[in-house]
C-alpha cells in the first residue's frame, strides 16, 4: 500500500474521527486516503491553517484526545505557526502533518526558495513543539506516528509536528506493523504517582495553615481531575480560586468559590483573599504572568505546595516549600488520604471571613460609569450580564472566548455553575481568531463523543473576529451551531485604551463595519444591536437558528475591569 494509506490507517487505529486542514498539492495523497475510508474519518476543510489548528486545538481540549491537523508546503504549515504555538503553551495535545517536496529534492532545494515555497519547516516548528521530525522513509510511517502520540500524550502534553515528504506518501510499500499503542490515544496517557514523602509533607503544610487557599489551573481538565478537585475543595473545606484557563473546574455559585484569579478578568475579591492567605496550593497550574499579576504573587512571606505533572514548571518563579511532582488526579487523592488519616479540621475563622467578605460585596457587578451613559454604544458590562442570564437559562452550552479583552470579559462576567471544560481561551499564545474556529472545532468533539451541547457561543472583539469570520462558512458547511458574540468598538480596544493615558490615540481605530452582513454572504444569520433589548431578542433568535448566527453588538471601548465579587442567590 501507499504511504499515505499506511498514514491515514495509523490514524484510524488511534481512534481518529477527524482531520483539520487545508489541502495542496503535496497532501493530496493523504486526501485520497481519508476518502477511500469516509466512513471511518473524515476531514474538516477550512479555510486558513491558523483557523483549522485552532480548531484541532478545541477538539483536543474537550474529547482529551490529540487534534489533528493537515498543511501543505511552505506558506501552509507557517501559517498553522501562531496555533500550534498556543497549543505548546497551553499543553495541549496535537499532531501536524506538513506537507513536503520530494525527499530527493530536499538536499539543496530547500535553500531560500529554489524549490517552490520550499523552507526548512521541522527547524521552524521545534521551538513550538515537543518533537518535530521529518519522514525520511515510508517504512518509518507507523513508528513515527505511534511515538507522535506517545510524546503527543505523555507527562506535560503538547503538540508534533511531522514533515511529510510527498514521494513518502506515494511509496509503496509492504506493512506488517500498522497497530497502535492505545494508552496514548488521550490523555492522561500514563499517570504518574507523587512522591509519598511529599503528600505527606503538604498535608502537614496544610494541618499548620490558619488561612489556606486552592488555585485550580488547566492541567485539571488535563488529568481529568474536575470531580477530584471538586471533593478535595468541599471535603476539607478549602476555599477555591481559578485561573482563566481553570475557569470550570469548580461552580462559582459555591460557597467555596472566590472566582477567577488575575490581571485578565480576574475577581477583586479572588486577590484580596488570595493576599490574605497565608497557604497557597496550585494545583495543575505553572503559575505564569498573569495569574499571579507579574509573578506578584505568592508574597515572601506565604508558603507554597505546588502540584503539577512537570517537574521543570514546579515553583518555576517563586520559593515553594513542598513541590509534589506526579498526575493530579493521583495527588489529589493521595493528599485526601493522608489529611483523612491526621484528621485535619477546616480553619472556621477564615472561612467566615471569607463568606464576609462575600457579602460585603453581594450585588452583582453590573456598575455603569458615567461616560458610558453618554454615548450611543453599549456598556460591554452590561452586555455580558445579558449574554450570562441567557446562558443561565439555556443549559448545556459551550464559550469559546477569544484573545484580548474579550477573555477578561467572559473570564469574570460569565458565571461557572456546572463543573467541565466549558468555558475555552486561548491563554498559550493569546493570539487572535481563536474564537469562531474553536466553537468548530469544540462543537465536532461533542458530536464524536455524543455530549449534549447544544449551542457554542463565541465571544470576539471586532479586531479578533476579523482574523477567521471568514469560518462562518465553515460553521454552516459542518453544521454547527454556532451562536457568535462581536463586542465592537471599531478598534483594537486594549491598544487603544493603553494609548488614551497619553492622549495620543494613532493607529489603533477602523472604520465602521457591519460584520451582520458580512456573515449574511457566508451563509450565516447576522444582527446589528445598539440597543440592550435587540440584544436579548437576538440571542432568543440565534438560539432557535439552525444557520451559524452573529451578533454584533455596537460597545464602547473599556478593558475588563474585575468584577468585585458575582453572587447568585
Amino acid at each position: 500500500m501507499r504511504g499515505a494509506e499506511a498514514l491515514v490507517r495509523m490514524l484510524i487505529e488511534y481512534d481518529v474521527k477527524r482531520i483539520f486542514g487545508v489541502p495542496g498539492a503535496q497532501t493530496t495523497p493523504i486526501y485520497e486516503a481519508v476518502y477511500d475510508h469516509i466512513d471511518q474519518i473524515s476531514h474538516c476543510l477550512f479555510r486558513e491553517e491558523t483557523n483549522a489548528v485552532f480548531a484541532a486545538d478545541t477538539y483536543a481540549k474537550i474529547s482529551n484526545k490529540p487534534g489533528i491537523a493537515d498543511a501543505t508546503l511552505g506558506p501552509g504549515a507557517l501559517r498553522a505557526i501562531p496555533a500550534v504555538a498556543e497549543a505548546y503553551n497551553s499543553s495541549i495535545p496535537l499532531i501536524l502533518f506538513m506537507g513536503n517536496n520530494p525527499l530527493s529534492w530536499l538536499s539543496t532545494t530547500v535553500y531560500r526558495g529554489n524549490a517552490s515555497q520550499a523552507v526548512d519547516q521541522v527547524r521552524i516548528f521545534e521551538p513550538i513543539t515537543k518533537w518535530s521530525v521529518q519522514l525520511t522513509s515510508v517504512k518509518s510511517i507507523p513508528s513515527v506516528i505511534r511515538f507522535a502520540f506517545r510524546v503527543a500524550t505523555s507527562g506535560r502534553p503538547g503538540p508534533v509536528a511531522i514533515d511529510v515528504p510527498y514521494d513518502v506518501l506515494t511509496e509503496e510499500e509492504e506493512f506488517e506493523d500498522l497497530y497502535a499503542q492505545k494508552e496514548f490515544s488521550k490523555v492522561p496517557a500514563i499517570r504518574i504517582s507523587p512522591d509519598p514523602e511529599k503528600i505527606a509533607e503538604a498535608a502537614l503544610l496544610i494541618q499548620g495553615s490558619e488561612r489556606p487557599v486552592i488555585i485550580v489551573g488547566g492541567g485539571v481538565f488535563l488529568s481529568d481531575a474536575v470531580e477530584s478537585v471538586y471533593r478535595f475543595a468541599t471535603t476539607f473545606n478549602l476555599p477555591v480560586v481559578t485561573t482563566i484557563n481553570g475557569k470550570g473546574a469548580f461552580p462559582e455559585i459555591h460557597p467555596l468559590s472566590i472566582g477567577v484569579l488575575g490581571d485578565l478578568g480576574g475577581w477583586y475579591i479572588a486577590e484580596k483573599i488570595i493576599k490574605e492567605a497565608d497557604l497557597l496550593i496550585f494545583i495543575g497550574s505553572n503559575a505564569d504572568q498573569i495569574t499571579t499579576m507579574n509573578w506578584s504573587i505568592p508574597s515572601k512571606d506565604q508558603k507554597v505546595i505546588h502540584i503539577d505533572i512537570d517537574p521543570v514548571e514546579l515553583c518555576r518563579n517563586f520559593l515553594c516549600q513542598v513541590p509534589v511532582a506526579g498526575d493530579v488526579k493521583l495527588s489529589l487523592e493521595a493528599l485526601s488520604l493522608y489529611l483523612t488519616k491526621i484528621n485535619y479540621k477546616y480553619k472556621e475563622n477564615w472561612l467566615e471571613n471569607i463568606f464576609r467578605y462575600k457579602r460585603e460585596v453581594s450585588e452583582r457587578l453590573v456598575y455603569i460609569p458615567d461616560e458610558f451613559e453618554k454615548e450611543s454604544r453599549l456598556n460591554p458590562k452590561k452586555v455580558m450580564k445579558i449574554i450570562d442570564d441567557f446562558v443561565l437559562y439555556n443549559k448545556n452550552i459551550l464559550i469559546v472566548s477569544d484573545a484580548s479583552s474579550a477573555s477578561g470579559w467572559v473570564a469574570g462576567y460569565l458565571t461557572v455553575r456546572d463543573i467541565g471544560r466549558r468555558f475555552l481561551f486561548p491563554r498559550g499564545m493569546a493570539g487572535l481568531g481563536y474564537a469562531i474556529p474553536g466553537c468548530i472545532g469544540s462543537m465536532l468533539a461533542s458530536y464524536d463523543l455524543k455530549l449534549n451541547y447544544s449551542k457554542c457561543i463565541a465571544v470576539a472583539g471586532d479586531g479578533g473576529v476579523a482574523y477567521s469570520i471568514v469560518e462562518v462558512e465553515t460553521a454552516r458547511r459542518l453544521k454547527i451551531p454556532l451562536i457568535g458574540i462581536i463586542l465592537n468598538d471599531a478598534s483594537l480596544g486594549w491598544i487603544k485604551k493603553i494609548q488614551e493615558r497619553s492622549n495620543k490615540v494613532y493607529s489603533s481605530m477602523f472604520s465602521e463595519v457591519n460584520f451582520a452582513k458580512i456573515v449574511e454572504g457566508l451563509g450565516g444569520q447576522g444582527f446589528e444591536v445598539d440597543r440592550y433589548e435587540d440584544l436579548r431578542e437576538s440571542l432568543e433568535k440565534c438560539f432557535e437558528e439552525e444557520l451559524p448566527c452573529i451578533i454584533d453588538v455596537k460597545v464602547s471601548t473599556a478593558v475588563p475591569y474585575r468584577p468585585l465579587y458575582i453572587s447568585y442567590s
